[in-house]
């Protein structure tokens, strides 16, 4: 009884959280756009031609790649019996889906192990293992930390907050490299040190690509800021989303990331563009990729089964036309006996 209060005094707490998370990102984006210029937003928009538009879509589509790459390494450790095709058609439609959901992974391990479980005998490896995925996907985001700690040492004798939990962020991935490198020396772990040291790769190419992405947004509308400027803003919004607890870090991230590149001298109609662009390319439209996938399998699995409906009620049928057949040719030849 006491445990199960306890459990829901933790809900609670997390709710309430959240909420309190939720209503200060609110009420800063009022203050921020208190003066927001809807005109100058639209002068920026009509500025993008439909190449801009299209590369923009190509380029959300290719950073969304290594997403999908994890699930192969997922097959050869689970022996999930699917082929590359279809493995990465349903790790794209679980992806996408679970990175607008969020819950902290929650959603991942839940449609991966909903997709593959039927291509599977040991089902309880395959939680652990998409669980270890989804654990092994901040070793990215503490890489992208790691560089931001690299290129901002001399800022770092500062104590800020922010800035603290990025330092302490930035241990993670080389902590968890150096230990599976270590394991690389034993035959036994070597194999599975390997994979881990695959998946951090793969997260790490993940952050760095969203970065690129939101980077070329800005370029694409004209801005002239480099690399070197965007970067640390990605980086301390990037760990602003984490902390908010919000799907895809929304609210945080995009509060944070409009306030400091408008530090930069960005207009905050601007920064509003590149981040709603940013989001539908990364988030809405390889969502909108993953639900027609999953329309598509559903409809192809139903007409499989009803082709196989369709062939027993035949076999069925034929049978019975058959054995009536036979009964009727007993009758007569019991008939001329008579």
């Amino acid at each position: 009884m006491f445990v199960k209060v306890e459990d829901k005094v933790k809900v609670w707490m997390k709710v309430a959280f959240v909420l309190t998370i939720l209503t200060i990102i609110l009420i800063q984006f009022k203050k921020l756009f208190s003066d927001f210029d809807t005109h100058t937003f639209y002068i920026y928009k009509d500025k993008l031609s439909f190449i801009s538009l299209s590369i923009i879509v190509i380029l959300g589509l290719v950073s969304y790649l290594p997403l999908s790459l994890y699930d192969f390494i997922i097959k050869d450790t689970c022996d999930i019996s699917l082929d590359n095709k279809s493995l990465y058609k349903s790790s794209w439609i679980a992806s996408s889906i679970s990175s607008i959901v969020g819950f902290g992974g929650t959603a991942a391990i839940a449609l991966k192990s909903h997709f593959y479980s039927p291509y599977i005998k040991d089902k309880a490896k395959l939680v652990k293992e998409v669980s270890k995925v989804v654990l092994l996907n901040f070793t990215g985001f503490s890489a992208i930390c790691l560089i931001y700690s690299i290129l901002n040492i001399s800022s770092l004798n500062k104590i800020e907050l922010v800035k603290l939990g990025i330092g302490l962020a930035s241990l993670y991935a080389p902590i968890i490299f150096i230990y599976n490198v270590y394991r690389c020396r034993n035959k036994e772990k070597r194999e599975n040190a390997i994979k881990t040291i695959k998946i951090m790769i793969i997260s790490i190419l993940e952050w760095i690509a969203m970065a690129l992405l939101l980077f070329s947004i800005l370029k694409l509308l004209g801005n002239t800021l480099p690399l070197s400027k965007v970067f640390p803003i990605y980086v301390v919004s990037s760990a602003i989303g984490i902390v908010s607890m919000m799907p895809g870090g929304i609210g945080g991230f995009d509060l944070s990331f409009i306030l400091g590149v408008s530090a930069l001298g960005i207009n905050k109609e601007e920064a509003l563009l590149a981040l709603v662009l940013y989001r539908i390319s990364y988030y809405i439209i390889p969502l909108t990729v993953g639900v027609f996938l999953f329309i598509y399998e559903a409809k192809t699995k139903m007409d499989k089964d009803y082709i196989d409906i369709f062939k027993l009620a035949k076999r069925k049928i034929i049978n019975i036309v058959k054995f009536t057949k036979q009964d009727k040719v007993n009758k007569i030849d019991n008939n001329k006996e008579v």
